[in-house]
């Protein structure tokens, strides 16, 4: 274990958390957050904070479908926001609101955050939601800084939080270049353990950092920088709990005892794919995946122009 002279500048590791940084970039990782601090205005409120109730649900019912849902999840798994809100930083960013808030920081808020460990256990959720007609919001890990993060559209709305406890890679196939992920797989967590199982030949497009989800960058259709970088683009089938607590699949992974989930993307009949990306038709509990080939190496630049006009002079 990594010796830490300065706990302020902790960072977790990926051995400690589903979201925390490989060990060959913890000594980056701490300068990061040293900086983040060292210039950081906001002063964190103490306060104590009141319950928050989804819209139109009363504090009783409230109470009651909470109580509910920890019989079935486990009462560590059903935790109520009235804590006083941290900010954090990239690396430890909270899933009670937006780090990154442009209107009032309790404006949007879940009144509760759900821990599902299982895509039956989304499915208990989806279906309690419906019971009581509580407001849910899914993220996968709740990186999507600058575009609201883990803050749910609707205050009040129950926080379905699938990284914490649905982590798992599935599969890495070094033969046909693939992986089968669940939503709290980051791109750091995959790098290592394709790095882990000697798979060199295997490369992995990555969006800036590495820290966010897969599976939550692709489905919101997330770019990197290599020819790999659409990543919507090279998904392949998904696992899908329906707003009516149904699952279906997609493409090859819909054929029961099949071993090309992963590998061809379309299956058979309609294509159905599109409409679980970027929308709320759905929670996508697994997702196939294809890797790319190591091209022995990869170097990006930035080329800033004096003005707006004549380029032909820089790229004829």
């Amino acid at each position: 274990m990594t010796d830490f002279k300065d706990d302020s500048t902790r960072v977790p590791l990926l051995s400690e958390k589903h979201s925390g940084i490989p060990e060959w970039l913890l000594e980056k990782a701490q300068e990061a957050k040293a900086h983040a601090l060292s210039v950081k205005t906001e002063v964190q409120s103490t306060r104590q904070r009141s319950p928050v109730y989804p819209p139109g649900i009363e504090e009783s019912v409230f109470d009651e479908a909470v109580n509910e849902l920890r019989e079935q999840l486990g009462t560590d798994q059903v935790v109520l926001n009235d804590q006083p809100l941290q900010d954090g930083w990239y690396m430890e960013h909270p899933n009670t609101h937006d780090m990154m808030y442009v209107l009032d920081q309790d404006d949007l808020v879940p009144s509760a955050m759900v821990y599902p460990g299982s895509t039956e256990e989304v499915q208990q959720v989806v279906r309690w939601a419906n019971k009581y007609r509580i407001p849910i919001f899914p993220i996968s890990m709740g990186r999507n800084f600058g575009y609201g993060g883990a803050a749910p559209r609707v205050r009040g709305s129950v926080l379905i939080d699938l990284g914490k406890r649905m982590n798992k890679i599935l599969d890495i196939n070094p033969d046909d270049y693939t992986c089968l992920v669940e939503p709290g797989v980051s791109f750091f967590a995959l790098h290592d353990e394709v790095q882990r199982r000697g798979y060199d030949h295997l490369w992995i497009d990555t969006p800036d950092v590495g820290g966010g989800s897969v599976l939550g960058n692709t489905i919101d259709r997330g770019v990197g920088y290599t020819p790999y970088g659409d990543h919507w683009a090279v998904h392949s089938g998904l696992e899908v709990v329906l707003p009516t607590g149904e699952v279906i699949r997609t493409g090859m992974g819909a054929l029961p005892g099949n071993n090309t989930w992963q590998t061809f993307p379309y299956g058979f009949g309609p294509y159905s794919d599109g409409i679980f990306s970027q929308s709320n038709y759905g929670i996508v509990t697994k997702m196939g995946m294809a890797l790319m080939p190591n091209p022995g190496g990869y170097e990006s630049f930035v080329r800033a122009l004096n003005r707006y006009y004549g380029t032909h002079a820089y790229f004829p």
